[in-house]
This record gives C-alpha cells, sequence and structure tokens, in this order.
C-alpha cells in the first residue's frame, strides 16, 4: 500500500469483492484506469447537464444556451425551425409492409435524385411515411391511477433523491403522483 501513489480504487485482500467496492467508492465504471488517476478524478454528477425534455420542446434556444455554457463553447446563433421536424418521434408511426417496400426502393434510388424530392417534402413538413397505407396508428395505453397505486410512493422517493443529489426541481412530477395516489 506504501507504494500507491495514486488509484481510483484499491481492493486488499484475496475475498475483496470488486463489485461491492465499485458501488461503495460511487457510481459503477466511472473510476479512471491505466494510471490516468494521476491526472483525472472519476466521473460525478458535475460531469452532466440534466435537460428537462419540455424545457427542450419549449424554450430550445435556452436548452442551448445552456449546453454551450455547460461545455465551455463560444455563443452561436442558432436556427429553430418547426418545419424541419416531420419525421420528429412525437410524429412516428409503425411502418406497415407496404411501408417497408416503399423504404427499400427508396433506398436504391441515387442520392443525386433522392435529395432534392426529400429536401422539397422537408420544406413542406411532410413524412411519407406518416400516410395510412405506409404506416399504422401506434399503440396508445393511457395510464390510469392504478397504474401509479402499483409504484406511485417509490417513484416520489426516487425522485425525492434525485433532487437531492442534482437540486433539479422534481416537485411538479412527484405532486402530480402524489395526486394521482390519492384520486
Amino acid at each position: 500500500i506504501e507504494n500507491i501513489v495514486s488509484a481510483g480504487s484499491v481492493f486488499i485482500g484475496n475475498y475483496t469483492p470488486e463489485s461491492a467496492g465499485d458501488y461503495a467508492s460511487g457510481t459503477n465504471h466511472t473510476l479512471p484506469t491505466n494510471g490516468n488517476a494521476k491526472q483525472y478524478s472519476g466521473v460525478n454528477l458535475d460531469s452532466f447537464l440534466i435537460i428537462d425534455s419540455t424545457e427542450l420542446k419549449e424554450k430550445p434556444l435556452h436548452v442551448l444556451s445552456r449546453i454551450e455554457e455547460f461545455l465551455e463553447l463560444e455563443s452561436h446563433e442558432f436556427e429553430i425551425s418547426p418545419s424541419r421536424h416531420s419525421n420528429s418521434a412525437s410524429s412516428r408511426r409503425p411502418i406497415t409492409s407496404a411501408g417497408k417496400l416503399t423504404r427499400s426502393l427508396f433506398s436504391i434510388i441515387p442520392k443525386s435524385v433522392k435529395g432534392p424530392i426529400v429536401r422539397m417534402l422537408q420544406k413542406r413538413d411532410l413524412n411519407i411515411y406518416n400516410f395510412p397505407l405506409l404506416s399504422s396508428k401506434g399503440i396508445t395505453n393511457k395510464i390510469d391511477t392504478s397504474h401509479f397505486k402499483i409504484c406511485g410512493n417509490q417513484l416520489i422517493e426516487e425522485l425525492e433523491l434525485f433532487e437531492n443529489l442534482t437540486q433539479f426541481d422534481t416537485s411538479h412530477w412527484r405532486d402530480e403522483i402524489q395526486q394521482n395516489l390519492n384520486s
């Protein structure tokens, strides 16, 4: 031990469980290896930027500004054009067999021919895979109060822990879950 100058973790003894040591020292597998403990510490919460997806949707320029600041980048001007998002996750539908065939046929068309067509469709915010022949409506499962009764209390505890660790406000989610538990 006296010869160790720097290390991410040290496990001593024939029966030392490395997994328990990893758990005790912090987030698993975030420790520096190959002699890098001299220069670098392990990953901690300061290594991450937490972004609320609602904020990303409602205030994208503000979120981009926070990302630049977090990464210590110089400020850029971003153009946020809602008409360029015809293939966003919220508008995707399960593709049908006809849709898969269409996608296969389009994949063999050269980019020089396909490119102008795709750009024209994007400008008009059209996604051909949303047409009923090429895709079907997805299955939607609505959450009711019975779902909250299963794990609502545990979820509230996890959100409180998350808030304590990150200082990220989770009160609106906890309140909504509590309301569903009470109904």
